[in-house]
């Protein structure tokens, strides 16, 4: 079965199976820069294994991420991620209204141009 993405925020452009997120900044509300989000939905389902990504970042900054969605509840819009990035190299996060982040390393060792690859393990709903 082929991959289909739908976008629920941000612009993407898919080549074959690579996902390109054109993101950029916007402005708020105040008239102020704010760096864009992309959430982007797939047609398969995930309940334990392996996901994989190949990511490379063509700017990086502190708000620079990438992150897999692992788990989304649409009646409380709770979820969680794991990812590279935003203040951390590569963290676990799970948002309510709030985002709650346990991370790890600096954010300045994702680097411009270079490809990395975010392996995401569960196992009994555990992120290992």
């Amino acid at each position: 079965m082929s991959i289909k993405w739908a976008s629920l925020l941000g612009r993407f452009k898919q080549k074959g199976t690579t996902l390109i997120f054109q993101g950029g900044s916007e402005l708020d509300i105040e008239g102020q820069p704010k760096t864009e989000i992309g959430n982007f939905l797939c047609n398969r389902k995930f309940s334990s294994g392996n996901i994989i990504a190949d990511i490379e970042f063509t700017t990086v900054d502190q708000y620079t991420a990438c992150d897999i969605i692992l788990f989304y509840n649409p009646a409380t819009r709770y979820f969680v991620t794991a990812g590279l990035g935003a203040q951390a190299m590569y963290t676990i996060r799970d948002f309510t209204w709030i985002c709650s982040r346990s991370g790890k390393a600096d954010y300045l060792n994702c680097r411009e141009s270079h490809g990395f690859t975010l392996r995401c393990v569960t196992f009994s709903g555990a992120v290992l």
